[in-house]
């Protein structure tokens, strides 16, 4: 069964159409591509659009940030509370994608993958990103026939807040030719011209030799654990917790004593006015009970 050419399963501005049955470069044996076939790939069958020469590595190819990004936020009590996606969108030129400490953003790449029927793809991290504490869902197979775009999930583990910018470099991706098969083999056509050059490792990525150069290129400040900084929260909310408590304890026996004391104070002073009440009010009523025998007598007298 002869196999569709290139030029029948692509579109030449580069638009999404159906997966690439027939592979261009039958000569390249299946295995991980280095630079120049990943470059005759992309220049051939779109592989990779936009195409940028200068992101190749020796066998990878460097993806940046996109402009759109999704996250979640708390829904106001208004609205029933809970959680709800948001979805942003960033000036391309200017704008920041905030990673806040123990979060997850869930980030869109500045480039679309078109992979054919014989070309699967894994992407990594950028090294960067990893040694500033991101952890990123890297490493599930891109499998052949995707044409779409890509969005990353971020997890920032440190406990400090990162911004990241559009087409800023987030992961290398690399492409693998799976073993092959009649369907994409075509038939016996001559392969197109190649002009893809290999590329040597990054002068830059060689001089860093020790862990200082990565973590100094990664953060200009050390960079600690959001969940080593959260646990220490904890302990310490706890701790101050527990000092609370003991001085409840303590303000609660003085204050029984305190208590107890006003009571007995109370409990003598109605006594000592108790007795007072008494003693003022036996004296007027013996007197109240001589005079009306004395005043008839005087009554009689005069008579």
């Amino acid at each position: 069964m002869p196999g569709r050419t290139p030029a029948e399963d692509s579109k030449a501005d580069g638009s999404p159409s159906a997966a690439i049955q027939t592979d261009p470069f039958p000569s390249i044996p299946p295995a991980l591509l280095n630079s120049a076939d990943i470059e005759d790939y992309a220049r051939t069958i779109s592989l990779i659009t936009p195409f940028n020469p200068g992101r190749l590595k020796p066998a990878s190819y460097g993806i940046g940030v996109g402009a759109s990004y999704a996250t979640v936020k708390q829904r106001s009590k208004l609205r029933g509370g809970g959680w709800e996606w948001l979805f942003e969108q960033v000036d391309d030129q200017n704008g920041l994608i905030p990673l806040r400490p123990n979060s997850i953003v869930y980030v869109s790449l500045d480039t679309r993958i078109r992979l054919p029927l014989f070309i699967a793809a894994r992407f990594n991290l950028a090294i960067r990103h990893v040694y500033r504490g991101l952890l990123a869902g890297t490493g599930p197979l891109v499998d052949p026939g995707f044409d779409s775009e890509l969005y990353v999930p971020l997890h920032n583990l440190a406990s400090v807040e990162y911004f990241l910018r559009p087409r800023e470099p987030l992961i290398w991706m690399e492409f693998t030719k799976v073993s092959p098969n009649p369907i994409w083999v075509g038939d016996d056509r001559a392969e197109p011209a190649r002009y893809g050059l290999p590329r040597g490792f990054p002068k830059a990525n060689a001089e860093r030799t020790s862990l200082a150069d990565y973590l100094e290129q990664a953060s200009t400040i050390p960079i600690r654990s959001s969940i080593e900084s959260a646990l220490t929260d904890v302990r310490k909310a706890a701790e101050s917790a527990q000092a609370d408590v003991r001085r409840l304890r303590y303000i609660g026996l003085v204050g029984l004593i305190a208590l107890v004391a006003a009571i007995a104070v109370l409990v003598v002073s109605m006594l000592s006015l108790v007795n007072d009440v008494d003693s003022k009010t036996s004296t007027p009523s013996s007197t109240s009970t001589t005079t009306p025998v004395t005043a008839p007598r005087t009554a009689a007298t005069n008579r």
